[in-house]
């Protein structure tokens, strides 16, 4: 009869030898394998139950079968079963999927495998890796490039483009970016540069210490600062999309999140239910309740940054504010507009945000539904919205080209890299916003 006892704390240690090594081992993995080591971890604890309790009724003398819990370890197994094959799913919809097209309904249930993040190494960078399929390098100073800046070219106009991922360009190439468009688009008619010191993160206070930093070393001409809506945060603290209230205190959530598609659909999904009931508040509600002074500080910075700017003796900073999902209600244009008003109060040059009422409304300006930073098509338009008002600035006319010089420049481009045509893409953009503009007042109208 002991013999018979003993044996019977086999199977307790045996699983509780699976349900260890399960979690020790959980950590290092990812996708499919995450989940089937899930159902075990969840299995095990409740067949460990059962052999106990079996046991310690033997113990007593009776002999019982707690079959209520080899069932409820089948109803756990296969639920948690049922991730897996939603996993297996969706990992196949990621590889199928073709990477060229940024929108879809497939795109926002899973992110194509090609777009996933890959290290790779870059001689001259700091670190690198594709994003998107679009190589992104950082230099010492976090900026997307390798190495140092150029020498300030004799008898060429230089601008510095200040901003966050934004100015920075995350999702899109290096061109495609509003600083190197901008670039291109003026260098029709002057003689100029635009260096992007773009770097993801920084708020109103690290751009102006940036500033600080670069200005005795590359001594522009322009100082231009490209305003995101998350620049009124404290430093280091980047764009929430939520406050996080009403989390699930689920074990290994993070993990989960972090190395599964289903993880990050739930995810998204669950934070995107709560907002659109109110149970949760973005960083733009916070703004405008003014939490922690987040305008407070905004204001002195933008001033602080003009006043070094103009002590230098160069002419205004140049400031725009920059939102890819444009929009005349709400929350962001309220921000909008009073970014706008701290910039022109602290003395800055502003491009107006004529672009957002023109485009109200458009959701086709983000790169992806797991990239929300500005696309291509944003840019061009950011891109031409500045040149409009930097090609009157008085300090750019002596660098103004010859007309045989612009006309040869422009033949050039003509018959060379199709990227370096945006003279026709900026107005093609331009009249598509005003079409649509037209077509959503139009349909407005009608519905009143």
């Amino acid at each position: 009869m002991w013999y018979k006892r003993t044996t019977r704390f086999f199977p307790i240690l045996i699983y509780a030898a699976v349900f260890s090594n399960a979690r020790f081992f959980l950590a290092d993995t990812s996708g499919i394998a995450s989940y089937l080591l899930a159902a075990v971890i969840v299995v095990t604890p409740i067949l460990m139950a059962k052999e106990a309790g079996e046991l310690m009724a033997s113990a007593l003398g009776r002999r019982i079968r707690l079959q209520a819990f080899t069932r409820l370890a089948l109803v756990a197994g296969a639920a948690v079963m049922a991730f897996v094959f939603i996993e297996a799913a969706l990992q196949l919809l990621s590889r199928l999927q073709d990477p060229a097209k940024r929108s879809g309904a497939l795109n926002t249930l899973a992110m194509p495998a090609a777009w996933e993040r890959r290290p790779v190494e870059i001689e001259g960078a700091k670190y690198a890796y594709y994003w998107h399929n679009i190589l992104h390098v950082h230099n010492r100073d976090n900026m997307r490039l390798t190495g140092e800046f150029p020498r300030k070219r004799p008898g060429t106009f230089r601008v510095i483009a200040l901003g966050d991922s934004l100015t920075y360009g995350y999702g899109i190439a290096q061109e495609d970016t509003y600083p190197s468009v901008l670039e291109r688009e003026l260098s029709r008619l002057f003689r100029i540069e635009v260096l992007n010191l773009g770097r993801a993160r920084a708020q109103s206070e690290d751009v102006y210490k940036i500033l600080q930093r670069h200005l005795p070393i590359l001594h522009p001409d322009l100082v231009f600062y490209g305003v995101c809506l998350n620049d009124f945060l404290p430093s280091n603290v980047g764009e929430y999309a939520s406050n996080r209230a009403y989390e699930v205190p689920l074990p290994y959530k993070e993990h989960f999140i972090r190395t599964t598609l289903t993880g990050k659909l739930l995810e998204k999904q669950y934070d995107a239910l709560l907002m659109r009931w109110g149970l949760r508040v973005d960083f733009l509600t916070d703004i405008l309740r003014d939490f922690g002074g987040y305008q407070t500080r905004f204001a002195r910075d933008v001033k602080a940054m003009n006043a070094h700017v103009r002590s230098e003796g160069l002419p205004p900073v140049v400031a725009m504010v920059l939102d890819q999902f444009p929009t005349t209600k709400g929350k962001r244009y309220e921000i909008i507009q009073a970014a706008e008003k701290h910039l022109r109060d602290a003395g800055m040059r502003v491009v107006p945000g004529k672009y957002i009422r023109r485009n109200d409304g458009r959701t086709d300006w983000s790169v992806s539904p797991w990239e929300g930073h500005p696309n291509e098509k944003a840019n061009r338009v950011f891109a031409h919205e500045i040149a409009e008002v930097l090609k009157d600035l008085p300090e750019l006319r002596p660098y103004r080209r010859s007309q045989t010089t612009a006309g040869r420049l422009e033949a050039t481009r003509h018959t060379s890299d199709p990227r370096a045509m945006p003279s026709q893409r900026l107005r093609a953009d331009a009249a598509g916003s005003e079409r649509t503009g037209r077509v959503a007042h139009a349909k407005e109208r009608n519905g009143r």
